[in-house]
């Protein structure tokens, strides 16, 4: 957590054993440097030699002022020791004296303040009770609070003695209250008192040990190679991974920080030595204020987070992460004065903070999106990759390294609960039967926030909750219903219900049961499983229509969060039922349907339940109709009940007359198709007819299906029937509720519709129906027969292909003058013919002399219209145009206006990439003037910089107009056949260098499309190439990034031009401009490919040795991905590069502690594990090179490989020696699912008696 945002980022276990009182600060001289502006170790060397009156030639004095002669260099300690000074002057001098002279020499001046010392003694006091070690010899800490105890060397107290152990501790000895001499036995200050206190007689490491065993230990004021540091850490033989904690303080970047201390048993806390080191003194004078009143603080966080976190900054947003990542803040926020809202909820889910930016309006395109990381984003998160707007479905993705805090975390773990894996959200099988009490806590909060509508929409975009969150909230629900508005309370009653039902693939379950009904014969269980694998299910999710929460404020609270909907699944292939079990399939698969209408009516808002027709597009009496959605399950229900009629046509019959007559829906349907098939005789037949409810014979619902099964059984129902169905279309209509009212024109309009359609199909009234039809029509007098033609017709959503019309039609005939105007009319969807009109490109095609007209007439008046200039160049006929022709349409273009041309540009440079051949042919007299045309009216153009950075200047050009000139310049045949060395072509040359003189972003459109072919450039004019296009890629703006973009596009980079290149590639990947993983990834397998080929000499393109150079300063992204290049290169067995692996890790790999971190040591693992029959050798070169890894995943998960070539027993022993450099004491720190690895190691003979394993193991029972 920062407490400020430039300051460094405290670990939350770190905070959390502070507040417990587990942490004892561990002070060093840069503390009494600060405020009170005391000397460093040089300093103060200086000033006793200069009190002493050492000799101008003592040997202390000569090797202070070497050592104060060198340059300082960044992130390495004192390149000499200064304890070896002041060792040379003990042999110089008395010991008395010289320590005499260090207590004068340290005597702070009346202007020394102290806010340094109290903020630490603030963060050192716990209840009350002071604890703090420090190895200065000044007093003053004490001076801050004279009734501090206060002790020195030999007398220590015992750390694990509460009586004994408070107040300062000063470690190598304190001086006496007049800064005139040392107070204590020990004076820890030369080479020889440093190797008396740690490795002789051991007094100070012997006491740092006990402090460890009951303590964790925080350094502050020092650096990693001070004299104290170096002493008391080679005395205690810590290494990385070790269960004891001891942190750092340390000025630098990440990478050199960690390393620093990481080999020792570490933790580095990066920080900015900037400003006089304000970062690190601002974050430890706010976290003194929190250890002076820890609830307040925490009240301080929850009080300003109330204001919802898109008003916070990141680090702001960080404290209230860490509130929620550590118990006692998940606890305190249950109970907090101001509790968080439930927007808070999406700062706790990474998902959340990495969603897609949405636009924040409605369809004005000037207002800006909002991205959920701008408001939820935490401080300690990367950036997220942009989204490219024209890839519309792809997610963010989400780093691994992003927090989530609904997951088991550290503190989580040293619970002693290692073995939880799974957090408060997930499937119902990726829970465990118990959370952690910080995630309990949190279920808690997500509980008292569930009548927020964010909650709820958060909640619905999860798989579930855990089961204990989920009763939780029904408790509420029950207990506390007058606090959820009733849709709040109804959506968590539909996604409970929705969570509860969880199913198997459909497929898996039809696969299941057709092998058990052919293996073990049929039963009645088996039957109800089947027809459970149709049973209708409940899906919920957030409503997809919503603005983001953060954004209701300013649009509105929506009225409904989620969106329910059922879905009906089915197999892709059905499964018969033998005949002897379809009377019970029938009544089971009843119970579907049942379900289907209760369910689709809990989630309506009213009775009316949706059916698409039962009747295919063609009006088959078969069931061709939908078959998903609710119409698919009745279809299917209608195939059982026709295989039953065909077997028991009694059974069937039954089933159908139990079907109620009061469901104006499914069951309406189903009597409906009953009636209109064989399975009903006539007179059952018209008794459905007549029995249906006014609103199913009437509704739009059934009107398709209901027209065809009157068609179909008219002829054969019984007089009376027919009779009363004619009074019933004559006089019947829709019912409508009492507060809707309907015209009698719009009931006659459906009655028109109905008799006109039976009567055009074949159906024969009693009535003469053309002296209805017209009396009818009198009250109706919109209605026309074309609606009654269409009453039955298939309305439902189709896939079909909309072709285009592209016939000029009318403009043949229409005067030149209003072709454009006409044309426009014209085209466009014609939804009715289902097809594109595009006349004025037929016009374009057969015509093209009087488009061109239309055009001309157009340009007169200044008008160059974009969509018509586009439809004349693209038609297909261009390309068969005479010379004659190409000439007319490029002085038409000449003649435009600069502006104008520039506006059509695109299009243009289409045309001009399309019939490239004959420009440069029969037709190149008429390229100069336009080529020349085209250029100035590009110059015109703005120069407004592009609206994303991170977009692949490749993708621009390509869709851009001098990426079509670029492709139209490499259509010139001047350029084929061209020697190496021999040149290129003047005129195309000046051509080409037109293109690079364009403003802004055309001149890198054309420097990314010349990039992509610096090869040959390079190999036929490397003088050109190195002018134009190599003199630019060193630049550090776009231009450089054009080139780049070019050359990593396809990376095909030869021997040849790899020499002119290769400084550039070295420093692009050290400089850290690789903002872009696959630029990283490119650029990587680049260095590599040099690595791997030879020069002409024979010597590699790329040495061992620039290769190493390049690992030591890039970036640890720049080396996972030369890792994973390298991976891929050996995956095949007989690759050159993979019997260089050997090699690689032998001689490139760096050695130096700055890459042996917990982060890259589970890459070279992972590396490792990948590596097939080569993880042996692997393993032997990168020992040395690993430390213990802190929760990186390892390639070691069982169900991921098969079983033989799992490492764990292809190559046992190497495994272990793996996890034994990887798995440090700390098993908090263990990759999950660790185990069944050791315990296949366990039953493999070479493995299974080793002690290391059984150390591992032990580790891991202890956790």
């Amino acid at each position: 957590m920062k407490f400020c945002s430039n300051g460094p980022d405290v670990p939350d276990e770190l905070l959390v054993a502070r507040d417990a009182g587990d942490v004892i600060l561990f002070c060093g001289a840069g503390v009494s440097q600060q405020n009170a502006k005391l000397p460093n170790f040089p300093m103060l060397a200086g000033r006793v030699i200069q009190s002493l009156g050492a000799a101008r030639d003592s040997r202390a004095r000569a090797l202070l002022k070497q050592v104060s002669g060198l340059t300082q260099m960044p992130d390495i300690g004192g390149i000499v020791a200064t304890d070896r000074v002041f060792g040379l002057l003990e042999q110089e001098f008395d010991v008395s004296d010289v320590r005499a002279a260090v207590a004068e020499a340290i005597t702070p001046g009346s202007d020394a303040k102290l806010d340094a010392h109290r903020i630490l003694i603030d963060l050192a006091t716990t209840r009350s009770v002071t604890r703090l070690v420090t190895t200065n010899f000044d007093l003053l800490f004490e001076a801050c609070d004279p009734g501090l105890a206060s002790a020195g060397p030999p007398n220590l107290p015992d750390p694990h003695s509460d009586r004994d152990f408070h107040g300062i501790v000063h470690l190598h000895g304190r001086v006496d209250a007049n800064y005139r001499a040392a107070r204590d036995e020990e004076f820890v200050v030369s080479s020889a008192d440093f190797g008396r206190a740690y490795l002789s007689v051991g007094w100070a490491t012997r006491f740092i040990q006990r402090l460890l065993s009951r303590y964790q230990i925080l350094f502050v004021g020092y650096t990693a190679e001070d004299p104290p540091v170096q002493y008391l850490l080679e005395g205690l033989n810590l290494s990385a991974g070790t269960r004891n904690r001891l942190y750092a303080f340390q000025s630098g970047e990440q990478r050199s920080a960690v390393a620093l201390w990481e080999h020792r048993g570490v933790q580095a806390i990066p920080f900015d030595a900037s400003q006089d080191f304000a970062p690190l003194w601002d974050t430890l004078g706010a976290w003194a204020e929190r250890a002076r009143d820890p609830r307040m603080w925490h009240e301080t966080v929850l009080s300003r987070a109330s204001a919802g976190p898109q008003h916070l900054t990141p680090h702001e947003r960080g404290q209230v992460a860490h509130l929620l990542s550590t118990p006692e803040g998940a606890r305190r926020l249950t109970t907090a004065a101001h509790p968080l809202c439930a927007q808070w909820i999406l700062v706790a889910d990474p998902a959340q903070r990495y969603a897609n930016p949405e636009r924040s309006g409605s369809e004005d395109e000037n207002l800006t999106s909002f991205d959920p990381f701008n408001a939820l984003g935490l401080d300690s998160d990367p950036s997220p990759q942009p989204v490219d707007p024209e890839v519309i479905f792809k997610k963010r993705d989400v780093p691994s390294e992003a927090l989530d805090v609904l997951v088991p975390n550290l503190l989580d773990r040293e619970q002693g609960l290692h073995r939880f894996r799974y957090g408060i959200r997930g499937s119902s099988t990726h829970f465990d039967a118990d959370l952690p009490p910080r995630l309990l806590a949190l279920g808690t909060w997500v509980r008292q926030t569930a009548h927020e509508p964010v909650a709820l929409w958060w909640a619905a975009q999860q798989p579930g909750l855990h089961p204990a969150i989920t009763r939780d909230i029904e408790w509420r629900l029950l207990r506390e219903a007058q606090r959820f508005p009733d849709a709040i309370r109804r959506g968590w009653r539909l996604l409970f219900a929705a969570w509860r039902d969880q199913r198997v693939d459909p497929m898996m379950r039809w696969y299941d049961i057709e092998q058990r009904g052919e293996q073990e014969g049929w039963t009645h269980f088996l039957v109800r499983e089947l027809v459970h694998m149709y049973r209708p299910k409940l899906i919920v999710g957030p409503a997809s229509s919503l603005a983001h929460p953060l954004l209701w404020a300013s649009e509105g609270l929506p009225d409904d969060v989620i969106h329910a909907h059922i879905d009906y699944p089915r197999p892709h292939k059905g499964v018969s039922v033998p005949d002897e079990f379809l009377p019970y399939a029938v009544e089971c698969f009843r119970a579907n349907l049942d379900l289907a209408l209760a369910l689709e009516r809990d989630i309506g808002s009213s009775d009316w339940v949706y059916l698409s027709p039962s009747r295919g597009p063609e009006g088959s009496s078969e069931t061709t109709g939908s078959d998903y959605g609710l119409t698919g399950l009745v279809a299917r229900f209608q195939k059982l009940v026709t295989n039953l009629a065909s077997v028991n046509r009694e059974a069937a019959l039954s089933q159908i007359l139990s079907w109620p007559t009061q469901d104006d829906f499914v069951f309406a349907r189903l009597r409906i198709w009953a009636a209109g098939t064989g399975l009903l005789n006539a007179r059952e037949a018209g008794a459905v007819f007549l029995t249906l409810s006014e609103q199913a014979f009437w509704g739009f619902a059934h009107q398709r299906d209901l027209l065809y099964a009157l068609k179909d059984r008219w002829l054969e129902l019984n007089p009376e029937d027919r009779a009363a169905l004619e009074r019933r279309l004559l006089t019947g209509s829709r019912p409508r509720p009492e507060d809707v009212k309907i015209s009698e024109e719009a009931r006659t309009h459906a009655r028109l519709d109905r008799l006109h359609w039976l009567s055009s199909h074949g159906v024969t009234f009693s009535f003469d129906i053309s002296e209805t039809l017209r009396a009818l029509g009198a009250a109706a007098p919109k209605w026309t027969p074309d609606s009654g033609d269409t009453a039955a017709d298939w309305h439902e959503s189709e896939v079909y292909s909309v072709p285009t019309d592209s016939s000029p039609g009318p403009l043949v005939e229409t005067p030149v003058p209003d072709i454009l105007r006409l044309a426009k009319a014209l085209g466009g969807f014609d939804l009715a013919a289902r097809t594109e009109r595009d006349p004025f490109r037929g016009l374009a095609e057969h015509k093209p002399s009087r488009a061109l007209g239309a055009l001309t007439h157009a340009a007169r008046s200044g008008d160059a219209p974009r969509w018509a200039w586009s439809a004349f160049l693209r038609t297909e006929s261009r390309t068969r145009d005479r010379v004659r022709m190409i000439g007319a349409i490029a002085e038409r273009l000449i003649r435009l206006p600069p502006d104008k041309l520039e506006d059509i540009a695109y299009p243009v440079s289409e045309w001009m990439k399309a019939i490239a051949e004959r420009f440069f042919s029969d037709a190149a007299g008429v390229l100069p003037s336009l080529w020349e045309s085209l250029m100035a009216a590009l110059r015109t153009s703005g120069t407004e910089p592009r609206l994303r950075d991170d977009r692949s200047w490749a993708n621009d050009a390509l869709s851009a107009p001098v990426g079509k000139l670029y492709d139209f310049l490499g259509k010139d045949p001047v350029k084929d056949n061209l020697v190496v060395g021999g040149g290129l072509p003047c005129d195309w040359t000046h051509r080409v260098e037109d293109l690079l003189a364009l403003p802004g972003d055309m001149r890198r459109h054309a420097l990314v499309m010349l990039a992509h072919r610096l090869d040959w450039l390079y190999v036929v004019d490397p003088h050109w190439t190195a002018q134009h296009l190599l003199a630019h890629v060193a630049d550090q703006g776009p231009d450089g990034d054009a080139i780049w973009d070019g050359i990593l596009w396809s990376p095909r980079v030869s021997g040849r031009l790899y020499p002119a290149l290769k400084d550039m590639l070295v420093k692009r990947a050290t400089a850290g401009q690789t903002s872009r993983r696959e630029e990283s990834t490119v650029l990587a397998g680049l260095l590599l490919r040099g690595w791997e080929l030879r020069a002409s000499s024979g010597e590699p393109l790329v040495s061992d040795i620039e290769l190493r150079e390049v690992l030591i300063h890039a970036d640890d992204q720049f080396r996972q991905r030369l890792l994973w290049q390298l991976e891929q290169g050996c995956s095949e067995p007989n690759s050159d590069l993979r019997t260089r692996v050997e090699s690689f890790f032998a001689h490139v790999w760096p050695k130096q502690r700055a890459l042996r971190t917990p982060d890259m040591s589970g890459h070279l693992a992972n590396f490792a594990l990948a590596s097939g029959d080569l993880l042996p050798r692997v393993v032997r070169l990168i020992l040395p090179r690993l430390v213990p890894t802190r929760d990186a995943p390892l390639r070691l998960h069982l169900e991921d490989l098969e079983p033989d070539g799992h490492p764990a027993i292809a190559h046992p022993s190497a495994t272990l020696d793996l996890l034994w450099a990887v798995l440090g004491e700390d098993t908090a720190a263990w990759p999950n699912r660790i185990e069944p690895v050791l315990d296949v190691l366990a039953q493999t003979p070479e493995t299974a008696s080793d002690a290391r394993l059984s150390e591992l193991r032990r580790r891991l029972d202890m956790s």
